[in-house]
């Protein structure tokens, strides 16, 4: 597949919680995700990642980030990542991170602006992320932002667009400060060649998950063999191509449980699973509860929020 057609179909929808504003803003415990780790994706918005407790690792086009309590790493759009619990003495260590993603569409309106802050970002592939410990000089300032942005979110409609695009504005701003000091070498060209490869492997993935696919169909979307597509896979994945389709299966059918009323037998098969026992033996193993339960204790939750929010 040419690098440009899968660029087409690759990108993961984040799916906005702020109205008609292009935006996700929540809170999470990493140990809620599946098996201790999102899976790995990409997408078109700008992330902010700021750890509340906690350790976790984030990994970045296969580049690992140790996080602390209280440090803020950037993302940049359209790269490869995912977060990883850190472990200590053998155990998995608890953390609760908050996020905000949003689309750079939301800072169009000033178009000059705009081609002096937001595209050269967007645009240097050198630029993959930024880590900001805890102990940065303006540490407090990325914080003060990253609050003013759950509050203004927390506040409802009111200004509320208006005001997320101040307090965005700002924090690119904090990032032009640090961008030559954050830039990262461009990967080796072998590196750049595997990136690409198990791209067009996941988003293979992402389009046929739900029709029977093999790894021999998985391989040949490169094409390359199937030892080198698993190794691949458990490189950057740490699951072989067989488990990330179920992983990712299971995690599309966790999304459809609470974003549609659709019975569970439909949804089971909408996401490639044939057998429905199987599905919930499958859904027991990674969520610890049924389908069922899933549903029902989850639309339960009153907001993504974090807990000194939701009174605001």
């Amino acid at each position: 597949m040419p690098e440009k057609e899968a660029r087409k179909a690759d990108v993961l929808p984040v799916h906005y919680n702020q109205g008609n504003y292009p935006a996700f803003l929540g809170q999470e415990e990493l140990s809620e995700l599946v098996h201790f780790r999102t899976l790995p994706h990409w997408h078109e918005e700008f992330e902010f990642l700021r750890v509340i407790s906690g350790r976790m690792l984030h990994e970045i086009n296969g580049v690992s980030v140790k996080l602390a309590e209280g440090d803020v790493l950037f993302v940049n759009v359209r790269q490869m990542h995912r977060s990883k619990r850190a472990r200590e003495n053998g155990k998995p260590v608890r953390c609760v991170f908050q996020i905000l993603q949003f689309h750079p569409s939301a800072l169009y309106g000033d178009i000059l602006l705009a081609r002096s802050t937001v595209l050269p970002l967007m645009k240097n592939r050198k630029f993959s992320h930024l880590h900001i410990p805890s102990d940065h000089p303006e540490i407090r300032v990325w914080h003060e932002l990253l609050d003013l942005c759950f509050r203004f979110a927390a506040d409802g409609e009111v200004g509320r667009d208006l005001a997320l695009t101040g307090a965005m504005y700002m924090l690119l701003s904090l990032l032009r400060k640090e961008y030559s000091r954050g830039v990262r070498e461009t990967e080796g060209m072998q590196d750049r060649a595997e990136l690409l490869d198990v791209r067009r492997m996941l988003s293979f993935i992402f389009q046929n998950y739900a029709r029977k696919i093999g790894l021999q169909e998985i391989a040949g979307v490169i094409p390359t063999s199937r030892s080198r597509c698993t190794r691949l896979f458990r490189k950057y994945m740490d699951h072989t191509p067989a488990e990330f389709l179920n992983l990712y299966r299971l995690q599309t059918a966790a999304e459809k449980l609470l974003e549609t009323g659709d019975p569970i037998a439909d949804i089971a098969a909408a996401c490639g699973f044939s057998d429905q026992s199987y599905f919930g033996k499958a859904f027991q193993k990674v969520y610890r509860m049924s389908p069922g339960k899933y549903r029902a204790l989850q639309k339960r939750q009153p907001s993504v929020l974090p807990h000194d929010l939701r009174e605001s």
